[in-house]
């Protein structure tokens, strides 16, 4: 196992250390700078996921087949984007004053809604 220590700085956010934990050995093909990127990419991942079952009620499923749960989880994929779309063009048009590029949390809501 290797152990990378990582700095986490977001701004609005307290940084914070993170140790990452991997399997992936070679210090020269795996640098610890690319590993942290991709860190960070797959945390926004999981924050996506994490609205998506939040804000949509995708916590759980209601269908009961194989085919029926594709169809249920990529329609809830289409209302998330439909969503973030309606808030990116919201904020091209009329950005809200101290909004983080992300577009995450509730003020990004009220902003997609008219309400900022």
């Amino acid at each position: 196992m290797r152990l990378i220590r990582l700095r986490v700085a977001a701004p609005g956010f307290r940084t914070k250390s993170v140790v990452l934990v991997t399997t992936l050995l070679d210090p020269e093909a795996y640098p610890a700078e690319q590993l942290r990127e991709l860190y960070g990419r797959r945390w926004q991942v999981e924050l996506h996921f994490q609205q998506i079952k939040t804000h949509l009620a995708m916590d759980v499923l209601r269908c009961k087949s194989p085919e029926l749960i594709e169809r249920e989880v990529l329609m809830h994929q289409i209302a998330y984007n439909l969503v973030r779309s309606l808030m990116q063009r919201k904020r091209a048009r009329a950005p809200c004053p101290a909004q983080p590029p992300e577009l995450q949390g509730q003020r990004s809501t009220r902003c997609a809604t008219g309400r900022c």
